[in-house]
């Protein structure tokens, strides 16, 4: 720590600079000029490099999440002033956010857990840039979001429990009696994020709560919002694509409304989506083994004031196979189904479609002597 020219005399301003360096060799530095009559202090302020194994002997109790490893680099700077008036006024300018190599494991913590301990996330890279803060005018704005080669990996045990439990809350129950203390004169914080992106997400599940397991994944997940704000009736601009394990691919464009209400509106292509994922959840229904299907459709999704949701499309289901489990044979199958027209609303609840084809149709139909059918 280091403080030069502190002093209460008017309008006669110090410097100092303040180091930290935590036991993870993470540091913490300010510096800059410090005026006490009247307040007034600029300058900059940062933290680097590893903070979150010492944060998350704090939090893994709490979350059952441990942070084994990851640097975070803040840097910002920043004005403090007292008007003529009284009031304080306080900038931030040119704040960045870069969070690198975060790794994210499963935490149990009791000498009874037979569960061990696994990756649960890893974030290569996440980056914050251009933010800035004004007070009182309460001003929140931030020029790029954007978080890279993303990798989640979920585990779903036989009981239909995730193999990281969140503990159950002990904060006391709101009293919805309770006198607010805001005031209602307030103005709103507005809040803006010119992009907000995510790009190579890879998410895992592995759920051992079907037979047999079923490990399925979307892949090379990308996500961008644009014009991202708090304005009520302001439009986001939206985009999503995915691809499936097995194959196919899932793209959304359109755009989000946020505020007064919720609305979306998008365009909604799938290609060649493999059905063959969804076995290990129709096998508990019946004892036959789906082997092949891709999924097309061309459509749209539309949700506001007027329409719960409107989802209007064309779809095709191409090489379909159902076969027996037992004996391996052909079930059923066809060489493509086409549904022209549908239009499914939630708020008339009602679902119509202008036209179905099915071509090259098989099914095997077997009574047995005791009349059972397989």
């Amino acid at each position: 720590v280091r403080v030069a020219e502190l002093n209460t005399l008017p309008e006669r301003a110090g410097e100092q600079e303040v180091i930290i360096t935590t036991e993870s060799q993470g540091i913490l530095s300010w510096g800059g000029s410090l005026q006490l009559n009247p307040l007034k202090s600029t300058g900059r302020a940062a933290i680097k490099g590893s903070h979150f194994p010492l944060a998350s002997r704090y939090l893994r109790h709490e979350t059952g999440l441990d942070i084994t490893d990851g640097e975070a680099d803040i840097e910002l700077a920043y004005s403090v002033v007292t008007e003529p008036d009284g009031q304080l006024r306080a900038t931030v300018d040119n704040l960045e956010l870069l969070i690198t190599g975060l790794r994210v494991s499963t935490f149990h913590g009791k000498s009874t857990d037979t569960i061990a301990p696994r990756d649960f996330l890893s974030v290569p890279r996440i980056e914050l840039s251009g933010g800035t803060l004004r007070w009182p005018e309460q001003e929140l704005s931030a020029a790029n979001f954007e978080i890279d080669g993303t990798a989640l990996d979920l585990v779903r045990l036989e009981d239909g429990r995730f193999d990281f439990a969140m503990p159950e809350s002990t904060a006391a129950p709101i009293d919805d009696e309770a006198e607010e203390t805001g005031d209602p004169d307030a103005l709103p914080w507005r809040l803006a994020l010119d992009r907000f992106a995510i790009s190579d997400l890879n998410v895992g599940l592995n759920d051992r709560s079907v037979e047999p397991v079923a490990d399925s994944s979307l892949n090379e997940i990308t996500l961008e919002i644009l014009s991202i704000s708090n304005t009520p009736g302001a439009s986001f601009p939206t985009t999503l694509s995915m691809v499936g394990q097995h194959g196919g691919i899932i793209r959304l464009e359109g755009s989000i409304v946020a505020l007064p209400q919720p609305e979306l509106d998008f365009e909604l292509s799938v290609a060649g989506l493999s059905l063959a994922a969804a076995h290990p959840y129709i096998k508990p229904m019946a004892d036959v083994s789906l082997d092949s299907g891709a999924l097309s459709l061309t459509g749209r999704i539309r949700h506001d004031a007027t329409e719960q949701l409107l989802f209007t499309s064309d779809i095709a289901v191409a090489d379909f196979l159902v076969t027996e489990t037992d004996e391996g044979s052909r079930l059923g199958s066809w060489k493509e189904l086409n549904a022209d027209g549908l239009e499914f609303s939630a708020s008339k609840k009602s679902l119509e479609i202008s036209e179905v084809r099915l071509r090259e149709p098989y099914g095997d139909i077997l009574i047995a002597a005791d009349g059972s059918v397989n």
